[in-house]
């Protein structure tokens, strides 16, 4: 018996007395990519000593799935039963003609994809997906490979193998996440929103396309527009690992973005000489800062975003930051200056840069693109 009883999902009556094995009709919903209709059905037939279950059983604990909470304690248990079945997938693999030859190649492809009990070896799980594509489902399989081929960072080929899955079957969400993710690699940052936006019409409880689409939003620095989707997909899957990194990202990023501009204010101040009490040395202290957290020089930065600043400063120069006699910051976080009207500025960058530009300077920006796709790449 399974370590869990209880389960999420229950049989429909109408098929609860259906002469049909469990199996079959959980596989008519995984084909539909339906995991939540199927999952009483591959509990059933797990229960029952089913192998083919064990697979679907211990990939679904394992990577989540909605309303199925990921649970270690079940995948360690299912995981266990797919390792005491190894002969079974094996000998039912060498018979090409039996009802069975497919899903056993595709389990033993899955084992040794995911190492389950073998060294992981994503090539010689892609022969047996492909020798299981020859009489199975094209798209479900397809889709597996792809996911071999992104893994192995064959970019290119993950998403041809998506796009194939795709011409099966228009509506497969896996297949258009899989076509997204594949695209925001490959930089085909237009065509990765296409892919997401299509998915979330058809399923619009998928965290993984609101993750993906957020990514996008991110990269093209529609910030707000990102948190709208990264919060949506926290609101489907609040435990998913890879939204939740992106996430802080974006408000890093945000709260850095806020913080370039009040230091971009106060240096817009010292090009219109309104800072005449600050020494040459914090002034170019400051300008240091801004370098060191945004990887630019003030200058060029000023010519490129003049309209920007402006708007800043003008509402900036009636804030108490540049009115009051009081520091904003704690008197700590000033390295040394004495002079209070002078600090108050000086505080602000230095808070700036000890806060912001660890995580976000210039050799962050050479990391565009580690955002955390590949791990959002589940069923």
């Amino acid at each position: 018996m399974s370590t869990q009883q209880t389960q999420p999902f229950g049989i429909p009556k109408s098929d609860q007395k259906s002469s049909r094995p469990p199996y079959e009709i959980a596989q008519d919903f995984i084909l539909k990519e339906n995991y939540e209709a199927a999952f009483p059905y591959l509990k059933q037939a797990g229960e029952a000593n089913n192998p083919l279950a064990y697979i679907w059983l211990y990939h679904i604990y394992n990577q989540g799935y909605l309303n199925i909470p990921i649970n270690h304690e079940e995948a360690a248990y299912w995981k266990q039963k797919i390792i005491d079945s190894r002969k079974w997938y094996e000998a039912e693999a060498q018979n090409k003609k039996g009802s069975r030859f497919w899903e056993a190649q595709f389990a033993l492809g899955y084992i040794y994809a995911n190492g389950i009990n073998v060294q992981a070896d994503l090539a010689k799980a892609l022969e047996h997906y492909k020798a299981a594509q020859a009489t199975g489902p094209y798209s479900l399989i397809k889709c597996f490979c792809a996911q071999a081929h992104f893994q192995l960072r064959q970019f290119d080929t993950s998403l041809e193998s998506y796009q194939d899955a795709l011409k099966m079957k228009p509506d497969s969400v896996w297949a258009l996440n899989g076509c997204g993710n594949a695209s925001i690699v490959l930089n085909r940052l237009d065509d990765a929103s296409k892919y997401f936006t299509e998915a979330i019409k058809i399923d619009p409880n998928n965290a993984i396309s609101f993750n993906g689409r957020a990514l996008i939003f991110m990269r093209k620095n529609q910030d707000l527009l990102a948190r709208s989707d990264f919060e949506k997909a926290l609101e489907i899957n609040p435990v998913d690992e890879a939204v939740q990194v992106n996430y802080i990202k974006l408000l890093k990023k945000l709260n850095k973005s806020e913080a370039v501009q009040n230091l971009a204010a106060i240096l817009d101040k010292d090009v219109k000489g309104k800072l005449r009490n600050l020494s040459q040395d914090t002034v170019n202290q400051l300008r240091n800062n801004f370098q060191a957290l945004t990887g630019n020089d003030y200058g060029q930065y000023l010519l490129e975003h003049q309209k920007t600043l402006e708007q800043t400063r003008n509402l900036l120069a009636n804030s108490a930051i540049f009115s009051s006699g009081q520091s904003i910051v704690p008197p700590t976080a000033n390295p040394g200056n004495k002079n209070s009207k002078q600090s108050e500025e000086f505080n602000l960058a230095s808070i700036v840069l000890e806060y912001y530009a660890e995580p976000y300077g210039a050799k962050e920006e050479e990391k565009q693109g580690s955002e955390n796709v590949n791990s959002c790449i589940i069923l």
